[in-house]
């Protein structure tokens, strides 16, 4: 099992957003060289209390030149929101300066003020996601190609660059929905789900479980899909310490304002001494066998840098070594 950093990029009024991104890049520098497998970057628009990052390529393009070897995935590009040919362009633009780091992740996304801002019709957000991971294929596997299709129109285009990675660059699938489970599952991409939303351990089992069938119903090599599991996380010396780091920047998380911090706790979050943080996570994996594990560390943003740089040295050297071979 590798292990990733999973990053929203939340700003509060009291925060610099410059600072907010200097921050975010020192400490993904710093999980590089630590050891950590891959950071996630997530895509967000017009709401500065969940994140100030709208465009996630962008900053792992910047993260390709300061990092060496860590994975650069983005979960996720809200594909209904872009042209697919400027996200082929840019994403294989990542991988070339990357030398081949990238791991694509994609969604429909899911607010409806994101698609009436930018023009987009909510009710063809299905049908747009799945024509533009088609063209995105064709545009990382086809020297020259055309399609014809309900939204996008264009003859005889050569995409470029192509990415470094052949066939192309892993494709995993933001799967909050049933539907979304089970389409990923039939077309073989894999799945990225979290605990905030499938909540631990009854819904995200069944989730997970839809995938796997859809899975296994067209795909018969072991190879092919894949999940990513993504927790709160944070160790500290017990979790009375981890609450008083974290209680506060939870509570500035959509998912966890108003939601009772124990609840949270339980059902969505890793949280405790190091010791503590790997019995739970090696019972997680026993039950859902997961290729990656996702840390969220700082949900709401406001544990402030020092702390951050801590915590990240304290996972890496405490609790990864013995997850590694989950």
């Amino acid at each position: 099992m590798q292990c990733g950093l999973f990053y929203q990029l939340p700003c509060a009024p009291e925060q610099s957003m410059q600072a907010r991104y200097r921050e975010t890049l020192e400490q993904i520098v710093y999980a590089d060289e630590l050891g950590f497998d891959s950071v996630w970057l997530a895509e967000a628009h017009f709401n500065p209390s969940f994140s100030v990052m709208p465009r996630p390529l962008t900053v792992a393009a910047a993260l390709a030149g300061r990092t060496k070897r860590i994975r650069l995935g983005i979960g996720v590009s809200q594909l209904p929101l872009h042209h697919p040919l400027h996200i082929a362009e840019e994403a294989a633009t990542v991988d070339m300066l990357s030398d081949g780091r990238l791991e694509f992740g994609a969604g429909r996304g899911t607010w409806n003020q994101n698609f009436e801002t930018f023009g987009i019709p909510w009710e063809e957000r299905s049908q747009r996601f799945e024509e533009a991971l088609e063209i995105i294929e064709k545009a990382w596997t086809h020297e020259r190609f055309s399609h014809h299709g309900r939204s996008y129109d264009f003859d005889a285009v050569e995409v470029v660059p192509k990415p470094i990675q052949q066939p192309r660059p892993p494709i995993h699938i933001a799967a909050n929905s049933p539907s979304t489970a089970i389409f990923t599952g039939r077309r073989g991409y894999r799945m990225l789900m979290a605990a905030p939303i499938h909540t631990w351990p009854n819904k995200f089992l069944a989730h997970l479980q839809l995938y796997r069938e859809a899975l296994a119903g067209v795909h018969d090599s072991p190879a092919a899909g894949g999940v990513s599991a993504l927790f709160f996380v944070y160790p500290g010396n017990d979790k009375a310490d981890v609450r008083a780091q974290v209680a506060e920047s939870l509570a500035h998380h959509p998912v966890g304002a108003g939601l009772d911090y124990a609840l949270a706790e339980e059902k969505m979050a890793i949280y405790g001494h190091p010791e503590e943080c790997i019995a739970k996570i090696q019972s997680i994996q026993e039950q859902i066998k997961c290729d990656h594990f996702l840390c969220s560390f700082n949900p709401g943003g406001l544990v402030p840098h020092d702390k951050m740089l801590i915590t990240i040295r304290r996972f890496a050297e405490e609790v990864l070594p013995a997850i590694r071979g989950l």
